[in-house]
């Protein structure tokens, strides 16, 4: 996902911020990589068990894939607009 990111950067220009167009893009796909790192670390680093694990982990999952949807529709805006 990372490579991913990258080459998209490199692509709109490689230089911060991104233009203009292409901003809400970049930004959903960092707030997807963000996401996603962060419920990996909850569920790798998490010392004991609780109640809240799963639903917090499949809200998680519900919440990054609804991201992952967002990027990719705001993508599609850019290649077919």
């Amino acid at each position: 996902m990372i490579a991913a990111a990258l080459t998209g950067y490199f692509d709109a220009g490689g230089h911060f911020p991104p233009p203009r167009p292409v901003r809400p893009h970049f930004y959903a796909a960092a707030g997807v990589i963000l996401f996603y790192t962060a419920r990996l670390g909850y569920w790798q680093w998490a010392k004991e068990e609780t109640h809240l694990d799963r639903p917090f982990l499949i809200g998680g999952a519900l919440v990054g894939n609804a991201l992952v949807a967002l990027a990719g529709f705001l993508g599609g805006r850019l290649v077919y607009s």
